[in-house]
């Protein structure tokens, strides 16, 4: 895949992706293969992908989505490749759709990414619950471990009577019940701890966001509108609501909702951007594998990190990564208070 990048007059820059026939068919195959995926098609010898596509989807044009989906996956690896950062994904221009065994070219204009300064960066203040393990917490892990232990063993699901008996029938690691428990309670307050810094993290963006002052391009926020409008319409799809119906009559509340969250997105996400290049911090592989394991999904931190390379997405975990970096300095240097307990 070979980029050629202009940069235009406005600050903005086209990119031209040119595909030979042997990486277009490549990309399509790929394509074809993701789509059947997405579309859950039992694909067999009698029942080929555009059938089961018309039969299940009402797809008309099959090829024509397998097109539009390798267009969408080789968009962002082109922006990766041409080392841009974009404000947000663009749309392809394209002339005709790619065929097998013919090369390919497309084009799109990126808008890069806004950089923003603040007026004064010193620590900001953050409230938050104190930490507390309670025996109730301790108990409710023993009682899991229990669980577990009965379906291990094949016993009946009973509630057993703890005691150094017990720890030593099942748990021969641990020497005795009050160890046990002590064990069961360090981990429970690591595990708060942690919680407790992702609050102060999200606490301490949020309040230095405020003091956020620059001027967000129209461009770059009707287009962070409209991802956060398609995440309102998918949770509501979720639960099998239909977003028109829910809020009929109320498309002024949407609205501003809508406009009020993708305006805290950019401002805390640019805030960010404005913390790490002020504090003069770097990224290193071990922030990328952090950013990595938080969006991790049960895989390995490696695993997302080689699917988001593979993707062309490099760009967007560098910019996650960063981003998480600068939260946890700011963090670091927040006045932190707990409140106290009625």
């Amino acid at each position: 895949m070979r980029i050629k990048a202009e940069k235009l007059e406005n600050g903005k820059m086209r990119l031209e992706v040119a595909l030979t026939s042997t990486e277009t068919e490549e990309a399509l195959r790929e394509s074809r293969a993701s789509v059947i995926e997405q579309l859950d098609l039992k694909v067999d010898e009698l029942h080929p992908a555009e059938k089961l596509a018309k039969e299940q989807y009402d797809i008309d044009n099959f090829d024509a989505v397998v097109a539009v989906q390798m267009v969408e996956t080789l968009l962002p690896a082109a922006i990766d490749q041409a080392g841009v950062v974009p404000a947000f994904l663009p749309e392809a221009q394209q002339n005709q759709l790619p065929k097998a065994g013919c090369s390919y070219s497309f084009s799109f204009v990126v808008t890069p990414k806004p950089a923003f300064e603040l007026s004064f960066y010193g620590p900001v203040e953050v409230e938050v619950e104190p930490v507390q393990i309670t025996d109730d917490q301790v108990r409710q892990v023993l009682v899991d471990i229990a669980l577990r232990c009965c379906e291990s063993s094949g016993e009946d699901q009973v509630q057993p009577d703890y005691s150094d008996e017990w720890i030593e029938e099942h748990l021969p690691f641990e020497l005795s019940l009050e160890e046990t428990k002590s064990t069961i309670r360090e981990e429970l307050m690591l595990s708060a701890k942690e919680k407790q810094k992702q609050v102060v993290r999200k606490a301490a963006v949020a309040e230095l966001a405020k003091r956020f002052e620059g001027e967000i391009p129209a461009e770059v926020l009707e287009a962070a509108r409209s991802s956060v409008l398609e995440e309102v319409n998918m949770a509501l799809a979720q639960q099998g609501v239909d977003a028109r119906d829910y809020f009929m009559g109320q498309e002024d509340v949407l609205n501003a909702h809508v406009s009020q969250r993708a305006y805290n997105v950019l401002a805390q996400g640019y805030t960010l951007d404005a913390v790490f290049k002020h504090a003069q911090l770097k990224l290193e592989k071990e922030d990328i594998d952090a950013w990595c394991a938080t969006v991790a999904s049960g895989q390995e931190a490696s695993v997302v990190r080689k699917k988001m390379q593979q993707m062309g997405q490099g760009f967007l975990m560098r910019e996650g990564a960063q981003r998480l970096k600068a939260g946890n300095w700011l963090a670091d240097q927040a006045i932190v208070t707990e409140r106290e307990l009625s």
